[in-house]
């Protein structure tokens, strides 16, 4: 038995999801608008709203609330474009809060946090999201190109560190991650670093949860996730998709439980041959999971099934996918 092994890179960020309705609008000035409704998972609704003037690099931001006893609104003027919305409960009161995560235009990329919490669904309060500061060694060899992501009841910020001397496309000096809770404060809520780590360039291994083989029909293809559908090895982020593919894939079984905020699901699939395949293996090297995994070799061609094989990994550390068969992407 032959066997060989695939290795893949995904340009695709692995991120929490988000959940609303979008529409975009254009004034007489042809100043750009984007809304966005978020609803909690106490029915309660939180729409932001950003109005991009035409030629200008700073946004209009709106918050507004619908649903609580007390409803919120609020402008913030002359931000930063946002790049991210997350909606999560990180001090687990049965509350969401919304964090807006902001991003400087240009080669810097500075990103920071807009956040608001829940007052018991009474009301929205704003959250404080510290500044940088001078001598602050959590940002030694800080220069931009933030990252968030929410990581189980933690909000995760990483970035490129500086050495003396780099240039802006080219940082040496490997990555930091920092981890913010969220706590009580005697004016507001406040956003404070918990754990702060340095991430080497040395690949590490994760831990693989669990793990199953089989074959998968070619006729349910279409339950991948839209842009994977093609690829040799992919990811599932969210319990709805891997719900439907687990029923084409093992049809009859109890379907997993899987913790979707803290842990993902990779798949390697045959793309060419089928062949049996196994998943032996994740590596994770500045935030990019490489996938190895042993298959069969064979010229059967594929016809109405493939092989696959499906593991659970933790989220912690991974921020995109590694795969060979990129010219598929869009």
């Amino acid at each position: 038995m032959i066997r060989s092994m695939l290795s893949v890179l995904f340009a695709v960020a692995i991120s929490g999801l988000t959940v609303g309705l979008v529409y975009a609008s254009q004034s007489k000035d042809r100043a750009t608008e984007m809304s966005k409704a978020y609803l909690t998972k106490t029915g309660k609704t939180i729409i932001v709203t950003e109005t991009h003037p035409a030629g200008r690099s700073l946004s209009r931001i709106e918050i507004r609330t619908e649903g609580f006893e007390y409803n919120f609104r609020e402008v913030f003027q002359n931000r930063n474009p946002i790049s991210d919305v997350f909606v999560a409960d990180l001090d687990g009161n049965g509350f969401d809060e919304i964090y807006i995560i902001t991003t400087s235009a240009g080669s810097g990329s500075y990103g920071t946090v807009l956040g608001f919490a829940s007052n018991k669904d009474k009301s929205l309060s704003m959250i404080h999201f510290p500044e940088i500061r001078k001598g602050d060694g959590q940002f030694e060899g800080y220069m931009g190109h933030d990252t968030f992501k929410i990581e189980g009841r933690k909000l995760v910020r990483i970035f490129p560190v500086y050495n003396k001397g780099d240039i802006n496309e080219n940082p040496t000096g490997g990555r930091r991650e920092l981890v913010y809770g969220l706590n009580p404060g005697e004016a507001m809520w406040q956003l404070k670093v918990e754990e702060a780590v340095d991430l080497s360039g040395v690949a590490s291994e994760a831990e693989i949860l669990q793990s199953w083989q089989g074959d998968y029909p070619v006729g349910r293809l279409d339950l991948l996730p839209g842009h994977q559908r093609e690829q040799a090895v992919g990811f599932i982020g969210d319990a709805e998709t891997f719900d439907d593919v687990w029923e084409a894939f093992k049809p009859g079984e109890a379907v997993p439980e899987i913790d979707f905020q803290v842990n993902l699901v990779l798949f390697a699939r045959n793309t060419h041959f089928y062949n049996s395949i196994r998943i032996g293996k994740v590596n994770v090297k500045n935030g990019i999971a490489e996938v190895l995994a042993m298959e069969t070799r064979s010229a059967m061609l594929i016809e109405d099934k493939v092989g696959m094989s499906m593991v659970v990994v933790s989220r912690k550390g991974i921020e995109s996918i590694h795969a060979p068969d990129r010219k598929a992407l869009k």
